[in-house]
């Protein structure tokens, strides 16, 4: 194994970190709602974004700096994506994380109160 390969898998590795770490802020940031399926879009287009610097001609020192920030902004942009894809399809991402109310039980709220209690073992 060549060093060139070491040096790709390397930058690889930072822009996935970068892109990683944005998605994770916007993980963070929406409590987790519609954070597994954001994922994989996030790495996907954090390399997308940094790679295309190279392919623009930036190819020296400067593109090298800016692929990292490129990933960054592309891995926030796979996750606004694919989370308004998700709205515009009608999925409602959002409902799986709603706290429930912690004193009922779903199967409780449809017996009347005198009920609850009265079952045998």
């Amino acid at each position: 194994m060549g060093p060139d390969v070491l040096f790709l898998s390397l930058f690889v590795g930072g822009w996935l970190a970068c892109a990683g770490l944005s998605w994770l802020a916007v993980s963070a940031r929406r409590r987790g709602r519609g954070a597994l399926i954001t994922l994989p879009a996030a790495l996907i287009w954090g390399c997308i974004f940094a790679l295309l610097l190279p392919v623009l001609g930036m190819d020296g020192w400067a593109g090298l700096a800016l692929s990292f920030p490129a990933a960054a902004l592309g891995g926030l942009a796979g996750v606004v994506a694919v989370t308004r894809a998700g709205e515009m399809m009608g999925g409602r991402p959002h409902m799986a994380a709603l706290p429930r109310d912690p004193g009922k039980e779903p199967h409780d709220q449809d017996r009347p109160l005198d009920d609850v209690g009265s079952e045998t073992l």
